[in-house]
């Protein structure tokens, strides 16, 4: 794909891997009004640094809808939909610094939102979670920042907090099958 590149208004679909996908060292794409759908892979399989995700559908895909890779960091999403993928909406890994915004990921086989370990100094401002299999949100890393979200309707947790240091600000959750927040982190 390169750098500094506008993938505007693309449809990618039934293809047997990622529907579309960036490669580790590459940095500042912009991916705005893309729709992954029925493929393989991920939806988005993220790699690199400094992109930007804006109005974008994944939906129906084999893995995760938006998955930020070991390696990728410094990216924004905002107002993406992901639902009904295999397993989550959209996975954050290692080592962060994300900003996540206006999003919604609802239906998904596994969890909404997840944040997995290693992957700190994220913020997540104004999602939406709901009816996804598992948690809505699921948090193993820490130093992550979590305001004004919504997590409705998901399979086990609303919240899952499974690290310390975390910030929770402002955020709804109910209807949730387990319960609708849980703080499992250790000091």
């Amino acid at each position: 794909l390169g750098d500094v590149n506008l993938l505007e208004r693309n449809l990618a679909f039934d293809n047997e891997g990622d529907g579309f996908a960036i490669g580790e060292g590459y940095r500042d794409n912009t991916f705005d009004a893309n729709t992954a759908t029925g493929n393989g892979g991920n939806g988005f399989g993220i790699a690199g640094t400094g992109h930007t995700f804006v109005r974008n559908v994944a939906r129906d895909n084999g893995v995760v809808g938006f998955a930020a890779v070991t390696g990728s960091g410094d990216i924004r999403f905002d107002a993406n939909t992901a639902t009904g993928n295999e397993i989550h909406g959209f996975q954050i890994l290692e080592p962060g610094g994300n900003r996540l915004a206006r999003n919604m990921a609802s239906g998904n086989g596994a969890v909404g939102f997840a944040v997995e370990v290693g992957a700190e100094g994220n913020t997540l401002h104004a999602n939406i979670a709901g009816k996804n299999g598992e948690d809505g949100f699921r948090i193993l890393s820490s130093g992550n920042m979590f305001k004004r979200n919504a997590a409705m309707d998901n399979g086990s947790m609303g919240f899952n907090a499974g690290a310390d240091s975390n910030t929770f600000s402002s955020n709804d959750a109910c209807g949730n099958a387990f319960v609708d927040a849980a703080d499992d982190g250790s000091d």
